[in-house]
Formats: structure tokens, sequence, C-alpha cells
């Protein structure tokens, strides 16, 4: 079997295309230039050229952008004082925080200077709330870059089902596979929710499948190479949204090499869901910029290759 690395090239400029459009027709109706701020704390690579990404695509597609800087060793210092001032400013619409580690800046330091009006990310308990609630609701970008990313490629997925390889030890507590489970069971797909940590990674000698019931995986571990191709089913369809350096080099959950000829497709990484958090980000200030001038939000529509 030969493995295909699915391209998210062809979303990202149909994005692109779309946002430039509403964008544009929010500034001839509306007479305004939609700003939306960038709260980053430095410390990683992966970060700041995702910030660097959001703001050459939205000075591409209209938007106003401004950045703030805090080096994790002054989170103490600033970071509250800085999230605060650009929440009260009126001339931000939107806040994108970005942050190298889920723990730090520790999450309530987070909600109590960001308002849920205006977090781009889609991570403030308001926010969760109401989509737990099944009320109208901001994504965040990596959720909706999967859904992307299955809408594309993965006829049938919510027939098929979808696997959730998650950990509490992933950086994040787990937050990204539980929501990424709660998004999927609300349009109706089958999903499974693994901890693999707490299960098969206890037994030394046995080689445990990791989507024994479905045909679509999703690694969220954050650990390099972590899920070989002997944990894999044949002809299997694999998402990967893991993000690993070492020595320099970067690498997602899943062992390329040993998953060659396994899986019937993978997103590589980099280039895959990684490259459409970006415009996902933007996608996200969009529909904020317009529920402030009272415009429904962006209506999406996918090619739906179907390949796989």
């Amino acid at each position: 079997m030969q493995t295909q690395f699915l391209d998210t090239r062809s979303i990202v400029s149909s994005r692109e295309r779309t946002i430039a459009r509403e964008i544009e027709k929010i500034r001839k109706e509306h007479k305004i230039i939609p700003k939306i701020g960038i709260i980053l704390v430095t410390g990683d690579q992966v970060t700041m050229a995702q910030v660097e990404k959001v703001m050459a695509t939205g000075a591409k597609v209209g938007f106003e952008v401004h950045k703030e800087m805090v080096a994790e060793r002054n989170v103490d210092r600033y970071f509250s004082t800085k999230l605060k001032n650009m929440t009260s400013d009126d001339s931000f619409m939107g806040i994108w925080v970005v942050t190298p580690r889920f723990d730090y800046p520790p999450y309530d330091q987070i909600m109590d200077s960001l308002s849920p009006q205006k977090d781009i990310a889609g991570i403030h308990h308001f926010i969760f709330g109401r989509y737990m609630f099944g009320k109208p609701s901001l994504v965040p970008p990596k959720i909706r870059a999967v859904s992307d990313i299955l809408e594309e490629h993965a006829e049938g997925y919510i027939e098929k089902g979808v696997v959730i390889i998650s950990t509490k030890n992933d950086g994040t507590r787990g937050f990204f596979g539980k929501y990424l489970a709660g998004y999927l069971y609300d349009q109706g797909t089958k999903v499974v929710l693994r901890n693999v940590f707490g299960s098969s990674k206890q037994r030394e000698k046995v080689v445990e499948l990791y989507n024994p019931f479905g045909e679509i995986v999703v690694t969220a571990l954050n650990t390099s190479k972590a899920v070989t191709g002997e944990r894999l089913k044949p002809g299997s369809i694999v998402i990967d949204t893991g993000f690993n350096f070492q020595r320099a080099n970067i690498s997602g959950d899943v062992d390329i090499q040993s998953s060659r000829g396994v899986c019937a497709a993978i997103t590589p990484v980099p280039g895959g869901v990684d490259a459409l958090i970006p415009v996902n980000v933007l996608l996200n200030a969009l529909d904020i910029v317009k529920a402030k001038v009272g415009i429904p939000k962006t209506h999406i529509r996918y090619g739906r290759s179907g390949r796989f």
C-alpha cells in the first residue's frame, strides 16, 4: 500500500480568499478596519512561527494586527497587565493569546484578564461552557483544522468513526483530545477517546492497535514518534496533531518510517494540521468582527474530495 500525504494547501488558499472577500465587504459597508491583537509568550519556535504567519496573512487579507510579546521569565511581571490593557482597548475587536505551555501562564490568570467576547482562540471557560450546552460559540483553531481535514479528505467519517489517541501528559492536560471528542460527538460522529499512556503503555510486550474500532485516527500526544505502524490498522487515515522538537528537527506523534505502507493517508508534520491553524485563527477573528457589526458567521464550503 502506498501512503498518501494529505495536502492542506488548497484548504488554506480557499480560507484566505474567503476571509479577504468578507473583510473587504466589511470595510466598504461598515467603514472600519478590523483590528486584532496578539499576546505572545515567547518560548518555542512553533508558536512564534505561527504568530508570524498570522500577522503576515492577516495583513494580506485586510486585518490590522498588533503584537505584544512577553518573555516567559517575565510573565508574572508583565503578562496580565498587557492582556488587561488590550482587552479594555475598544480598538481591538479580538485577541489571540499564544503561550508555549498550556499551564503557563496559569489558566486562571488568563481567564481573569481576557474577555470571552474577544477570545479568538476559543479557550475561555465561558466559550467552552456555551459549546458544551449546545450554544453558538467559537471553535478553537486546532479543532477547526482537524474538522477541515476530515471534511475535505475523509469521506463518510461520521459513520466510519474516529479514534482519538490522547493523554493528560500532552502539555494541555488532555484539553485538546477531550474538546475534539465532544466536537465530533456533537456532529453525530462515532468517537472513541483513548488515554493510551494509561492503558497500553503499561503492557510492554503486547502490541495493541490504537484504532481497532475505526478507520480514522487522530493523535493528540505531543510525544515524538509515539505511534508506530505496528499499532495502526492497515488502511487507516491518520491526522497527526503532535508537534515536537528533537535536535532542531520537527516531528509529530507518528513514526513516519514504520507507518509507510500501513496508513492509506497521513498528515505531514510540519505542513498538515499546523498549516491550517493560522488561517483558522483569522477565520475566528472574522466571526468576532461579524458578531460586532451584526453579520452572520462565515459559512464554510468544502471541496469534499473524498479520496479515502
